[in-house]
């Protein structure tokens, strides 16, 4: 996929487009994959997603239209040190899990919803004035069965036990499965299950993760009802899990017990 920055309505946006340097098959699959994110993007009315338009170039071929995120990837933040020890959960990291549960209830409110399958922080852009947007739609689907759902889900740390098991169906509460597991990236910066990718085989932690043996760490500095909500999230039994719109009142309420506690509710 080719992409760059441009200038629509006297703004600088992104531009994503198919890559003609490449084979024709390879075009197919971007062309695919691209024209599936922006017709799951354009069934979004959210401030929390960062599509904005399309259009059709001369040789015939869409490009897409979305913000330009200043501040890059959420993921791209979490890894300076210097920036995550400053950022606390009673202001900016409540605000930005409130910023991505209110993309995913949107998402899943919608009929039939749509499922992103690729919920994590590499895949949330800040602006710059770190409001989050909700970005990866490229593997999104409708809650439907009629089609291989299994293909083009997310990487194996963030993936719901139901997502790994194949040939199960499942529905969006993989998306709150993985909403589980990027608030622990928030809470410790650290890319989920690090220490085990390197000590096991990756399929000995899928099992571990399917069968629930397993699950990503919170550090012992993070407020109690942040930790009561991440527990909720990554129920082994996705009946279990709240629905992503029950999950954003959690986090709202959450929000005013840490103002009210200064970020301090630890347990």
């Amino acid at each position: 996929m080719k992409t760059e920055v441009g200038h629509w309505l006297g703004r600088p946006v992104l531009l994503k487009s198919v890559d003609t340097t490449r084979s024709d098959d390879e075009q197919a699959r971007m062309r695919q994959r691209l024209t599936a994110e922006i017709q799951s993007m354009a069934r979004m009315d959210t401030q929390h997603v960062q599509f904005l338009g399309f259009y059709i170039t001369p040789n015939r071929d869409v490009c897409c239209i979305t913000e330009f995120a200043e501040g890059g990837t959420l993921r791209h933040l979490l890894d300076n040190r210097n920036v995550l020890e400053r950022l606390t959960w009673g202001l900016e990291k409540i605000a930005l899990a409130i910023d991505i549960a209110s993309a995913l209830a949107a998402m899943h409110a919608l009929k039939p919803a749509l499922i992103h399958r690729n919920v994590k922080a590499s895949k949330v852009l800040l602006t710059s004035e770190k409001i989050a947007k909700l970005s990866g739609f490229g593997v999104a689907r409708e809650k439907s069965f009629e089609y291989d759902m299994a293909s083009g889900v997310s990487d194996l740390q963030w993936s719901a036990p139901e997502l790994l098991l194949d040939g199960e169906d499942y529905n969006e509460q993989v998306d709150v499965y993985a909403f589980g597991v990027l608030l622990t990236e928030l809470d410790t910066g650290a890319i989920p299950f690090a220490t085990e990718m390197a000590l096991m085989q990756k399929e000995e932690l899928r099992a571990k993760i399917t069968a629930g043996v397993i699950r990503p760490k919170l550090s012992s500095m993070c407020p109690l009802v942040i930790r009561n909500i991440v527990a909720q999230c990554l129920q082994q039994d996705p009946r279990l899990r709240p629905r992503s719109d029950k999950m954003l009142a959690m986090l709202q309420d959450a929000q005013i017990v840490l103002e009210n506690e200064g970020g301090n509710d630890i347990p």
